[in-house]
């Protein structure tokens, strides 16, 4: 976010606003409104919190004069703040409505930046069908803005959310370094000869990109001498006192600094940058990055013998990782409730158009709707014929005990392998592992993550990945999502008692954290929803 000139709100003002509570109150100007947003952008670089309460209220002063650019200035900013906290459900809230708003007010910029929030909140939590689409309108807009430095700026931002959300969707390093690397081609558009405000912006983002390739290189690819490089190239932008850095963009590169040289065993150098970020993190709110941090303090200072700062470190990280747990349950609902809404709001808009433009042919129009029904009616049965079909195929004696391993397996090869990238024996094994671990049902418990089956199967990212793709023909979230669907239709189909409950226990009893993404993965699986499937398997009593 490019930074303002802040001005402060005349004293006398202040008084007026806190002793009179009449109308004068809400007579706020775009001036002042101006004024207090320019003011809660300076505040926002060091005291998130604050910030944003301040944007929550130019946000309503603004809805109340109907000030269209505060409005849209102010949920910018919003969504930027929540998304750095990791709030991304208030992102994907805060940003509804605001497509109309921009192109209304030709604000490309503002527009593409609250997409790119959005997209990355969709990724970080599971959505990344979802996160493409919004980033591809991200960029579609940044195109589209007249000033060619915000434009390469925006569009190098751009790509770098591409790259999260493929690391966020399949790991795939090469891929993502790809994107970083086109992220800083528009880094390097920018002139040199720009404003300061905007020089610095682009020094604070190619160091972080530039740290980006370095994590990757060290963590995915383990090229330690291409990480060093630029590890070395992101601390000279860092700590070069002419550009004034992000505190949360130094705060992450200190961080991966310090795992980076635990993993070298130079203890020391890991201690000083891990206390360097904690340092930054009491004056930016970054509960997640202040976890990790804990966690590399409390085992640096074991290894260097220091046990009572170890213990120090161990118990702030535990408290501190409960804390997150409780509130990270909450996330999914909000995000899935937008999707659906969205979809409603432009079928709506649709409908409405349709009807206004074509009322004449008003009794057409509903014998056209009457047969599209009558047809989806057949769709939806001929569907849940094909579900049920499939269902006592695998419950017969024969095929019973291998039904999730066998539907899994049966949707093979739809990705190939250029090359082969791992040993027949290596393949071999770790399909075996993974036919153990669908027979367990361990995938119906809500923490299985990426890395959590990654040691379950005791192999690295990159093997799952490739597992997975090349035998299983899915991604990760494909790959959980159809074997927890698979596991509920198999149940309601013979435990008649799992009928009468209630679609949110059906999604906690396979996996899912909530109704809506249940009702999403089992509609995308099967073809119907849970509803449906339900009420037609009790006609058939």
């Amino acid at each position: 976010m490019m930074k303002l000139q802040s001005q402060y709100l005349p004293l006398t003002t202040l008084i007026v606003l806190l002793f009179f509570s009449l109308p004068l109150y809400h007579s706020q100007t775009p001036q002042s409104i101006k004024k207090e947003m320019d003011e809660a952008t300076k505040v926002s670089l060091q005291y998130a919190s604050q910030a944003i309460a301040m944007f929550g209220k130019t946000l309503k002063d603004s809805e109340k004069i109907g000030y269209d650019e505060g409005i849209l200035k102010s949920k910018d900013a919003l969504c930027t703040i929540y998304f750095n906290n990791g709030e991304y459900e208030k992102v994907i809230k805060i940003s509804s409505d605001v497509e109309n708003l921009a192109l209304k007010l030709n604000d490309f910029a503002s527009l593409a930046g609250i997409y790119r929030n959005l997209a990355a909140s969709y990724s970080m939590l599971r959505l990344n069908d979802q996160a493409l689409i919004t980033l591809d309108k991200a960029k579609m807009y940044a195109g589209k803005i007249d000033d060619k430095t915000t434009r390469h700026y925006t569009t190098a931002l751009i790509y770098d959310s591409y790259s999260v959300c493929i690391g966020e969707a399949n790991q795939d390093a090469n891929k993502m370094i790809y994107y970083i690397k086109k992220s800083l081609e528009e880094l390097a558009k920018i002139s040199d000869r720009e404003k300061a405000s905007y020089i610095e912006a682009k020094y604070d983002l190619t160091g972080f990109q530039y740290f980006r390739l370095a994590d990757l290189y060290y963590s995915e690819l383990k090229q330690n001498s291409a990480a060093e490089e630029y590890y070395r190239k992101a601390l000279e932008i860092y700590e070069n006192p002419k550009y004034n850095i992000l505190p949360s963009n130094k705060v992450i590169l200190y961080s991966s600094l310090s795992d980076f040289y635990y993993a070298q065993k130079d203890y020391k150098n890991s201690v000083l940058y891990a206390e360097k970020a904690l340092s930054l993190t009491h004056k930016y709110d970054q509960p997640e990055m202040r976890k990790d941090i804990y966690n590399n303090l409390f085992k640096a200072y074991l290894e260097t013998g220091e046990k009572e700062k170890s213990r120090q470190y161990a118990d702030l990280y535990t408290k501190l990782n409960d804390s997150l747990k409780k509130a990270e349950r909450k996330s999914v609902n909000t995000s899935v409730n937008k999707i659906i809404s969205e979809k409603e709001t432009e079928k709506n808009k649709t409908i409405k158009n349709v009807i206004l433009l074509a009322g004449f042919l008003a009794v057409a129009m509903l014998l056209l709707g009457w047969i599209f029904w009558r047809n989806k009616n057949k769709k939806l049965h001929k569907n849940y014929e094909k579900l049920i079909e499939k269902i006592r195929l695998e419950n017969t004696s024969e095929a019973g005990a291998e039904r999730i391993h066998k539907a899994s397996v049966t949707e093979t090869s739809v990705y190939k392998s250029k090359e082969k990238q791992i040993s027949d024996d290596t393949t071999n094994l770790l399909l075996k592992k993974l036919e153990k671990f669908e027979k367990s049902n361990k995938f119906t418990k809500q923490e299985v993550s990426f890395s959590y089956l990654s040691n379950y199967l005791e192999t690295n990212s990159k093997y799952l990945n490739e597992i997975l793709k090349t035998h299983k023909g899915k991604t990760f979230n494909q790959y959980i999502n159809d074997l927890r669907i698979d596991y509920i239709t198999g149940l309601l189909y013979k435990e008649t008692k799992y009928r009468n409950y209630k679609i949110t226990y059906l999604a906690e009893v396979c996996g899912f954290a909530s109704r809506e993404v249940f009702t999403i993965a089992f509609k995308k699986r099967t073809g119907i929803t849970p509803s449906y499937f339900i009420e037609n398997l009790g006609k058939e009593e």
